[in-house]
């Protein structure tokens, strides 16, 4: 017979708050997506470049630091890189150039869509494919829904854009391991901007 599981009221209490300040957390990241996404619109972002890649961990402290002085820094980061993937579904697969991204997917890859949207800053279960590559992997254009692998892991393919290369849009959120070597930084900064995104990155721990 199964002993039941109990609760102190101690335990509860903790296990509400601790729902109570993840639910903040989000909320605190979407409301900062947001004035990112409407900054982003607005200003040209600052771009960073590194020789040796960003770490996941480094790049959540970023965020971590954006959010918790978004009334200080004018800035907020978006991270991606290029990489070589294999792409299936079904029984085709493709060889393709993937852009990985963790942020604003405008920054990391600014294209048109020929049908749906780019996966959203919090969607790590979809991507965008191009045009030439839904046609490789499936003979059509029609392709929004489906399923298919990238780099092993599966992902729904949430929009098409144009062009006839295997390419694709990949929402990765901090499961690339292997870090990023690009940074984005949208927000409209005060006096010189060179100055400011190098503030921001020492401040963050970006480097």
């Amino acid at each position: 017979m199964m002993k039941p599981i109990l609760f102190t009221r101690k335990k509860l209490v903790r296990a509400a708050a601790t729902l109570v300040l993840c639910l903040l957390w989000l909320l605190l990241v979407w409301l900062a997506l947001r004035a990112a996404g409407a900054a982003s619109a607005l200003y040209p972002s600052l771009s960073l470049r590194y020789t040796q890649p960003v770490s996941p961990q480094a790049a959540e402290n970023a965020r971590r630091y954006a959010v918790k002085n978004q009334e200080q820094t004018p800035f907020w980061p978006t991270f991606w890189d290029e990489a070589g993937m294999e792409a299936k579904a079904g029984v085709a697969t493709a060889n393709i150039d993937a852009v990985r991204f963790y942020g604003d997917p405008d920054l990391a890859f600014p294209t048109s869509y020929l049908a749906g949207n780019a996966p959203g800053a919090l969607d790590t279960e979809g991507c965008a494919v191009s045009r030439g590559l839904a046609h490789r992997l499936w003979g059509s254009e029609d392709v929004l829904g489906k399923a298919v692998s990238l780099g092993g892991r599966e992902y729904l393919v949430r929009g098409v854009f144009g062009g006839d290369s295997l390419s694709a849009l990949v929402n990765t959120g901090l499961l690339a391991g292997e870090g990023w070597r690009n940074v984005e930084l949208a927000g409209q900064p005060e006096g010189d901007p060179r100055t400011a995104a190098e503030n921001f990155a020492a401040a963050s721990g970006l480097g």
